[in-house]
């Protein structure tokens, strides 16, 4: 059996539907039982900007629909885009490396299923 105390990286889709899971849970373990949360948002859907929409915009040969895509999104208010807090730029750092590191791996085109690869297992190991 495996035991996982971390959050999922999907988490902040339920934060801005309107279920705070780790304000819950902080909830939980301070008072014990809380009263579910039965309102919130439906339909609501986010945008991982970093890394994934900017590989996206790099691999992808339709780049002009994936830009068309990024612009219709802005004027969605279901759409949220995912972009880590400001006060807390390690996470973002770290991206930032993955990035650079995904890139240079590109200078040799037998690298791309690699690449796939690796950024695959990064984002289902989070």
């Amino acid at each position: 059996m495996e035991v996982n105390s971390r959050f999922w990286d999907s988490l902040y889709l339920g934060i801005v539907s309107g279920i705070d899971f780790p304000y819950l849970l902080y909830q939980m373990a301070m008072n014990g039982d809380i009263h579910p949360v039965l309102n919130y948002r439906t339909g609501i859907k986010a945008r991982w900007l970093l890394p994934g929409d900017i590989m996206n915009l790099i691999y992808n040969p339709q780049r002009g629909r994936v830009i068309i895509s990024w612009i219709k999104d802005l004027f969605n208010k279901d759409i949220k885009l995912y972009i880590p807090a400001g006060d807390d730029p390690l996470p973002v750092l770290g991206t930032l490396l993955e990035i650079l590191e995904m890139l240079e791996m590109l200078v040799s085109p037998n690298n791309i299923k690699k690449l796939a690869y690796l950024l695959w297992t990064r984002r289902r190991n989070r």
